[in-house]
Parts: structure tokens; sequence; C-alpha cells
């Protein structure tokens, strides 16, 4: 048959543990349910923020060319026809160059711009380029492809000029591997018309490692990382391929990849995909020129928040758990614990323990046992402290007395057997206590006696004071500079002995020797005692003297 205590603590443990579950469990959902959102919310966020910079730049450069276009239209007006003329033709393409070169210097992502033109109007002033110097950033004038002398199929060489006329409109080629500037780049280029005839191609090369930043740079979770993908598929850049990677050499978790990608443009949202220990969470965003960046981050990262919320829920109920059954298991021994406590207090007591203290606070007849057996302990101990006190502390100034300063002693002359003690003496005395006593009385000189104990407890804050006889006091010091102290203590005096001269009938001081502790020489307390007790008698000598000079 189950006790009551065993019964109550089962009805407890199983209710609790049950709340704990349910509230694990609804955590866990509430918990998955924001976290997916919020993820979510965090993936558009960021690709959006890389999109942005890499539009940035990508507008940089379209800017550029296009304020070269407008620039170069009104410079040849109506005047097209001419262009077949070389000296017009140089100097029309001169006024580009210099146009061009200041576009170039106001947009840091270029990395060329250059001008070709119609190849019908022959190889002399048809093209320039302005290309930025690597080692001081500075563009200078570099040699341009001659297109008519290249295979048009040879896109990585002649791309930036036939693509733009062949689609009669402004295109973005690549990224492409360039080898004249051996440099994985993309173009923007655009055809300028007169009248239906091609007069030139005008566009704009820009490194892809200026975007670099806006995709290693990514910030998204641990494990989170951005990739650029062409208009054909094939990775761009991104950390690991650097110099791109062509689809035709894709893996099939790459391969994977770029489906999910697909998926995540057409439904403009996140698509989870890859295997169960890999699986991973990405966004993709097509950008302004055909290009897409992809954010993408391993589920598992992603979800760590979530499981260190599921943790501490789980650590929590079973904390609560614990604090359940310890709650209930207080209540129930609530009527064993106040007779308990008062045994042991009993015990206590008996074995001069003073301090002695009952918790138990309740109105029944068990908690007023309790509080007269309190009231009984503190009693004694009010009795006990009284008679320590008239032990150990001098009754006229407050100060400890002889007792208490042998107790000290003792202390030291152990320090010093063991070689750790370090310790100053000063030993002081009271000027016309004898004088006053006789002239004014004994209760003067009590009084006197108080006032220097003031003047005391106001210079040696912190060291301990001792009345060591009638009219002679002492303080150890835990250091070696005493001197700063004594002057100190002279000057409160003097203070308050020109306050006091009329109340006493003549002016008094205190007279101080201070000894240091030297292990060489001092073989034990009494020792440095008699040598501050020396000093002592010699400034009372010196005050005494100038008293008579006075």
């Amino acid at each position: 048959m189950k006790s009551i205590r065993a019964k109550i603590l089962s009805v407890v443990f199983s209710v609790t543990l049950f709340v704990a579950i349910m509230v694990i469990i609804i955590s866990s959902c509430c918990i998955s349910v924001l976290n997916e959102r919020d993820s979510d919310i965090i993936f558009e966020h960021v690709s959006s923020e890389s999109g942005n910079n890499i539009e940035a730049i990508i507008s940089e450069g379209e800017r550029a060319v296009n304020t070269l276009l407008f620039y170069a239209k009104d410079q040849l007006d109506d005047n097209a026809d001419k262009l077949t003329d070389l000296s017009y033709r140089q100097d029309f393409l001169n006024k580009l160059k210099e146009f061009a070169f200041s576009q170039a210097n106001n947009n840091d992502s270029i990395l060329s711009i250059y001008t070709r033109m119609n190849f019908d109007y022959g190889s002399k002033a048809s093209s320039f380029m302005y290309l930025k110097n690597d080692r001081n950033g500075k563009y200078e004038e570099a040699e341009l492809d001659d297109v008519s002398k290249v295979d048009p199929r040879d896109k990585n060489r002649v791309a930036w000029y036939f693509e733009p006329v062949n689609a009669h409109e402004a295109v973005w080629i690549g990224p492409y591997d360039y080898d004249i500037f051996g440099r994985y780049i993309m173009s923007y280029a655009l055809p300028m018309y007169y009248k239906n005839k091609l007069i030139c191609v005008i566009g704009v090369d820009i490194d892809l490692k200026s975007i670099a930043d806006a995709i290693l740079n990514v910030g998204i979770y641990e494990t989170g990382k951005a990739m650029l993908i062409d208009k054909e598929m094939n990775i761009a850049y991104s950390e690991q391929y650097q110099d791109g990677l062509n689809k035709k050499n894709f893996s099939e978790e790459q391969k994977r990849l770029m489906e999910a990608v697909e998926v995540s443009l057409a439904k403009k949202h996140t698509v989870k995909y890859g295997p169960r220990l890999t699986h991973s969470k990405l966004y993709a965003k097509r950008l302004k020129n055909g290009m897409i960046i992809v954010i993408n981050a391993y589920t598992a990262d992603i979800n760590k928040s979530q499981r260190f919320v599921l943790i501490c829920s789980t650590l929590v109920s079973l904390a609560i758990l614990v604090m359940s059954l310890y709650i209930t298991v207080r209540i129930i021994n609530n009527f064993l614990k106040p007779l308990n406590e008062l045994t042991d207090a009993a015990g206590k007591l008996s074995e001069g323990d003073l301090d002695v203290k009952i918790e138990y606070n309740d109105n029944d007849e068990i908690g007023k046992l309790s509080k007269t057996f309190g009231m009984m302990a503190n009693s004694i101990k009010r009795y006990f402290d009284h008679f320590h006190s008239l032990a150990y502390t001098d009754s006229l100034t407050g100060l400890n007395n002889k007792g208490a300063y042998e107790i000290m002693v003792g202390v030291i002359e152990s320090e010093v057997e063991m070689g750790k003690a370090k310790f100053c003496v000063i030993v002081m005395d009271v000027n016309n206590l004898k004088q006053i006593n006789d002239n004014k009385g004994h209760e003067k000189g009590d009084l006197l006696l108080k006032r220097i104990t003031q003047c005391l407890r106001e210079t040696f804050v912190g060291y301990p004071l001792y009345r060591i006889g009638g009219d002679e006091f002492c303080t150890i010091l835990n250091h070696n500079n005493p001197n700063p102290l004594i002057t100190k203590l002279h000057n409160v005096v003097d203070r308050y002995s020109n306050e006091d001269e009329e109340l006493f009938g003549c002016k008094y001081q205190i007279a101080a020797g201070a000894a240091i502790y030297n292990r060489e020489r001092d073989k034990d307390y009494k020792t440095v005692f008699d040598r501050a007790d020396q000093a002592m008698y010699e400034d009372k000598k010196k005050w005494k003297m100038n008293q008579k000079i006075k």
C-alpha cells in the first residue's frame, strides 16, 4: 500500500510531465513555423541587398556607355556622312576619347571603355580604348582588337562588337575570359546608328572581381554563401569557382542546385533541395542584365536557433518538473521541518553557538515554540556580547582595552616566529593630563581623554586603537610609513587644543613615537615597542621644551 507521500508525488509527477511534453510539442511547432518565415525574409533581404550592390555596378557601366552615346550623337549631329573623311573621323574620335576618359575616371568599377567605328570606314582612326592600370589605378590608352581581322565566331575576342550589332540594341555579354586582358569580365555594348547605318559600337568592360565583395561577403547564417550565374545557367562566380564553371562540367549536386534555382525564379520564393544529410535552402533573383544571384545555406544551419530553443524549452520543462517535485517534498515535510530545526537549534545552543536561528515563523503551536526559543537564544547572546564588550573594551574611551591589546601582541609574536611579520607600532601619551586633573578635576581629565580618543579616531581611520594605560595609547600599522600619520595627529590635536584652551585652562598635546619592525635586528614585538616608547618620550620632551620657550 502506497503512502500518502508516494501518492502525492506520483500525481504531481504525472501532471507536470504531461504539461512539460505538451509545452515542448507546441513550442517546437510554433518555433518551426516562425523560423521558416524568418529565414525566408532573411534570404530575400540578403539577396536583394547583394543584388542591389551588383546592379549598382551594372548601372554605372550602362550609364557611362549611354552618356558617351548621347555625347557622340550630339557631336555628330547631321554630319555622319563626313565620317568617310579621315580628318573628320579622327577629330570625332578624339572628342569621344576625351569624354570617355572623363567618364571612366568617374566610375571605379569600369575596367575599360572603348569605341569601335564600323570597319567599313577603314582601319585608320577607327577605334580607341582606355584600360585601367592595376598598379596605379589610372586609365591608359590601349589597343583594341581589330574586329575586321578576327573570326566573328570567336566570342571571347569579338562578341562585344558583333552581338550588339546583330541584336541592333544594347546587350550585356559574358561573363567570359578575355584573353587580351587575361581576366574574367562582363561587357556592356551598344551600336550607334545614323539613318539605319552603323556608325560605331560603344562599350565598357567590367572586371568580374569588382563584384566579388558583393558575393564573397554575404553574411547569412554560418554556412550561407552566394554565387553568380550567367544567362546560360553557367556558374559565373562563386567562392569555390572564382573563374566560373561551365554547366557541361556540373556534378549531380550542382545540377540539382540549378534545378532548384529555376524553381525559385519561377516561384519567386525560397526552395529546399538536396539529400537529407546535406539538405539546403536557396533563393534566386534575376538581375537586370540577365544574370542570377543565388543565396543558399544548409537547413541544419538555418534550424540551429530552432534546435537551441527546443533544447532550452526541454531543459526548462525538466527544471520545472524537478522544481515541482522539490516543492511537493518541501510541503510534505513541512510538519517535520520545524521540529528538526528546534532539535538542531537546541544542540547548537548547548555547544555554545549563540547565532542559531529558526526559520519557521508560522503562527501554529510549533511556530510559537520556535519564536520563544529564538527569543531565549537572542537574550543569551545579548548577555554574552555585553560581557565580551566589558572584557575587551575600555569603558571610558570605547577603544580596545589592554586585554584586547595583549591578544593582538600574541598574534604578532606568532607571525614573528614564522618570519611573516610586517608591522609598525606607534606609542602615544597625553601631555598636560596631570595638570588638568590637578587644576580642573578628574571629570575634566576624563573629558580630555575622550577628546584625545576623538583625535585618534579621526587620524587612524581603519587601524586598531588601544588604551594600554591611564593616558597611554597604542596603534599597530601594517605598513612602513608612520610619519605622515603622526604629523596629521599633531595637527588634529592642535586644532582641538586651540578650541578647548578655555575649557581645560591650558593647551594639551599628545606625544607620539613610532618604530618599524626589522627582521634582522628585532627578535620580538617588545623590542619594537620599546623603540617606539623611547621615541615617544623624546617627542614629549621636545613638546615640553617648546612650551617653556613660549
